[in-house]
């Protein structure tokens, strides 16, 4: 596996993880959102791997830059999921589509979970 498709696959998962956390969050399922906020942060493990075969790989700086965000701060979801998409998409408009299609429904999933249920129903 490559450092880029290493790298798809961590956005992926990041992706996911987020989405689910704001929906348990906007369900009020407090014991969901605290194991979906452990297994989140336990993508860090496949971070430092796919930082490591980044750097043995030589894969461009942007990689190790954004993987470097995502590791040290992983609650600045914004600039992490800023390079998830730029640089998949670079790589493959497919993938770089997909990213760009999950990070809205992140978004939406995030913004909903801060409201009440019925208040934007």
């Amino acid at each position: 596996m490559t450092a880029e498709e290493a790298f798809s696959w961590l956005g992926l998962a990041n992706n996911l993880l987020l989405i689910l956390l704001f929906q348990a969050r906007r369900g009020g399922k407090t014991d969901t959102v605290r194991r979906i906020g452990r297994a989140y942060i336990l993508l860090a493990m496949p971070g430092v791997y796919v930082l490591l075969l980044a750097v043995e790989q030589g894969a461009a700086w942007q990689y190790l830059m954004f993987l470097a965000i995502f590791l040290a701060f992983l609650a600045l979801y914004y600039a992490m999921n800023y390079g998830f998409v730029v640089m998949v998409w670079e790589r493959s408009l497919t993938w770089g589509f997909l990213m760009l299609t999950l990070l809205g429904i992140q978004l939406i999933a995030n913004l909903r979970s801060h409201f009440p249920k019925n208040a934007l129903a």
